[in-house]
């Protein structure tokens, strides 16, 4: 079984249970308050929560909000949670929020949110949500080796003209190799996963520099600005008005 994605608001009123499987809540916007593990904390803006399997929890929203959500079954093999982490969050469930995570959150419920691409999208932002809650606990899931070239590659200021053919080649695999190993592993073609880390990066740029649009376009990979204009504009049509952030 893989793990399974949503994005979720919760009624303000007080719940308790516990389930099978372990969950990992991130807040997009709001807060939770919980008692888990003989502790009380609070998923906001500065910390989640790693709630383990048959944890019995209790928690309330007092205002509206949006989380992140994952279900992870319990031996799931490598779409399971690190057993390290797992007896980390029976003992610490609440933890820090850094930047990453939070845009990484926020990233999620832009895409989550679109009916047309939740099939294609959910597999693979649950295993991306899944490999940074995991790094972040001294942890890392293990993909094969070729990826983890393909995917250190892109993450690490990759070329603004990279193609996936140049891509396949610094991996040591073939297009189809590398086309395989995206579906098997992320679930999605290589050519759309670094469309989405060109977007992310141009995301940045524009919230951070005050550098012009048209020269962010080519920097990270757009043929000109208008490329880019669309593909932020098809982004921001995808996201709730709940969701959006300065409006």
């Amino acid at each position: 079984m893989r793990p399974v994605l949503s994005l979720r608001s919760y009624p303000p009123h007080e719940t308790e249970h516990a389930h099978d499987w372990h969950q990992i809540v991130v807040p997009v916007d709001g807060t939770m308050q919980m008692h888990i593990a003989g502790q009380d904390g609070i998923v906001d803006d500065s910390s989640f929560v790693i709630v383990a399997s048959q944890a019995r929890h209790r928690f309330t929203t007092p205002h509206s909000g949006h989380f992140v959500v994952l279900d992870v079954p319990t031996g799931a093999g490598f779409f399971g949670l690190p057993d390290r982490l797992v007896h980390q969050a029976e003992g610490q469930p609440f933890h820090p929020l850094d930047a990453g995570l939070r845009h990484l959150a926020h990233y999620i419920a832009h895409d989550a949110a679109a009916p047309a691409r939740r099939s294609d999208l959910l597999d693979r932002l649950g295993g991306m949500l899944l490999e940074a809650v995991a790094e972040r606990s001294g942890d890392r899931l293990h993909w094969p080796p070729a990826l983890e070239r393909a995917v250190s590659l892109l993450g690490h200021g990759y070329d603004a003209t990279l193609t996936v053919q140049q891509l396949a080649v610094a991996a040591g695999v073939s297009v189809s190799g590398l086309h395989a190993l995206f579906q098997r592993w992320i679930g999605i073609s290589p050519g759309r996963y670094l469309a989405d880390l060109r977007l992310r990066e141009a995301e940045q740029l524009i919230r951070e520099t005050r550098r012009p649009l048209a020269e962010i376009a080519l920097a990270v990979g757009f043929s000109d600005q208008s490329a880019l204009t669309r593909s932020l504009r098809r982004r921001r049509s995808t996201t709730p008005a709940a969701l959006r952030r300065g409006d």
